[in-house]
């Protein structure tokens, strides 16, 4: 059962405080010179869902590595943004109308 009661957070108390908090429906969205600067906010904001209880949802699109740490349950959708914007996004649209309020999203980088 999801914890619909406490608010949603980047798993990172420092960053939180920084973004005096992250309310449901907020997107962080970072702007990295490589991978390996994504993933030490990624790994957090996934331990940081799973522990909630929210839904974890990756979306999987990029050649790199995926990102999602060991063990993680998340739901992962691969994506192919190869066929088109409109069946890209609508791809990722379906999903997080399906999902519902409380669902946590980990996209891979562009």
């Amino acid at each position: 059962m999801k914890n619909i009661y406490s608010l949603p957070g980047s798993g990172l108390n420092g960053l939180d405080e920084i973004l005096t908090g992250i309310l449901p429906g907020d997107n962080i969205v970072w702007q990295v010179d490589s991978i390996e600067d994504y993933i030490p906010f990624v790994h957090p904001f996934c331990r940081k869902s799973e522990n909630d209880q929210r839904p974890l949802i990756y979306f999987r699109f990029a050649e790199h590595p995926a990102i999602l740490p060991e063990g993680t349950s998340a739901e992962i959708h691969l994506l192919h943004p190869e066929s088109g914007f409109e069946t890209f996004i609508s791809e990722i649209f379906d999903v997080i109308e399906r999902v519902g309020t409380g669902g946590c999203y980990v996209f891979d980088c562009l």
